[in-house]
């Protein structure tokens, strides 16, 4: 056996064991409380607004860490709209009722601070536990 036929399998071994790991176990921690959904992008870093939809059961509001947020509710389906006061990062909050099972996101549409939109296919929505939050706003 070679070192790099070695390598391999002790690679795909890692690999295995590390997927093996992948149980029903809960994504983050368990209980009510804030999950914190951020627009990302590669390429683009002076966003305006955007519109994203949230769907899952359990979402109780949605507020603001910066700019203005504005909210619709259709069954277990929410629809977020952040508009920033300064071009940025959009981040935002949704209050569930278990973080360990977030939300789905579809992200609509992304403007840029001219008001122009973009194409949403350079972006990704990520959410994740909201630990500690300074100066966030509630929603309109």
């Amino acid at each position: 056996m070679t070192k790099a036929s070695t390598h391999v399998r002790l690679l795909l071994g890692c690999t295995l064991l590390g997927l093996g790991a992948c149980g029903t176990e809960p994504a983050g921690p368990s209980g009510p409380g804030q999950l914190k959904v951020a627009i990302r992008s590669l390429f683009h870093r002076d966003d305006g607004a955007a519109v994203v939809d949230l769907t899952g059961s359990g979402i109780n509001a949605v507020s603001a860490i910066d700019g203005d947020l504005f909210f619709t509710r259709d069954g277990n389906t929410v629809r977020v709209i952040v508009l920033l006061d300064q071009p940025g990062g959009i981040e935002f909050l949704v209050h569930v009722d278990d973080r360990s099972i977030p939300p789905t996101a579809s992200l609509i549409e992304v403007a840029d601070s001219d008001n122009r939109l973009r194409s949403s296919s350079s972006y990704w929505v990520n959410i994740e536990p909201a630990e500690v939050v300074v100066d966030s706003r509630t929603s309109r």
